[in-house]
């Protein structure tokens, strides 16, 4: 298993903990609220390779306006298309910058109350055991 780039780990790991992001689910981004790989995405999308994500997200952003039904159908379009293949795993184009295997890295996590760990992806850790940015970002320093 490849280790991911050690500059974007540290910088996604302080923007976890940074408060600058509110913590969302079921989407890399959602009405300014993020999962923790749409916080690496958002990362991305801020340096000099993220131009091809810009245009993406600005799109996403300007249906906020929108009625909850229109935004919903169209940002799930744009979650088709080449640039973002699903609504919880990252563009590949992220994957690859990050230095990341998967679109969903996996980790170990021992979840409370269980004596044994389990390989859980991020995504899952996010949505469904809930744990909040600080601890994604203490299993992203020991395990990517």
């Amino acid at each position: 298993m490849s280790k991911m780039n050690e500059q974007i780990k540290k910088e996604w790991c302080e923007a976890l903990r940074s408060d600058e992001y509110l913590q969302g689910i079921n989407q890399l981004k959602c009405r300014n609220k993020y999962c923790c790989l749409g916080v690496l995405a958002d990362l991305f999308i801020k340096s000099e390779e993220g131009a091809k994500l810009n245009a993406y997200w600005q799109s996403a952003q300007e249906l906020e306006a929108e009625d909850a039904e229109k935004w919903s159908d169209e940002v799930d379009e744009l979650y088709r298309s080449d640039v973002c293949l699903d609504a919880g795993d990252l563009p590949n184009d992220v994957k690859e910058w990050a230095g990341l295997s998967s679109v969903n890295p996996t980790v170990q996590y021992k979840p409370r109350g269980q004596n044994e760990q389990f390989t859980n992806g991020l995504v899952y850790l996010n949505d469904c055991e809930a744990l909040d940015f600080h601890q994604i970002a203490d299993l992203i320093e020991q395990q990517l």
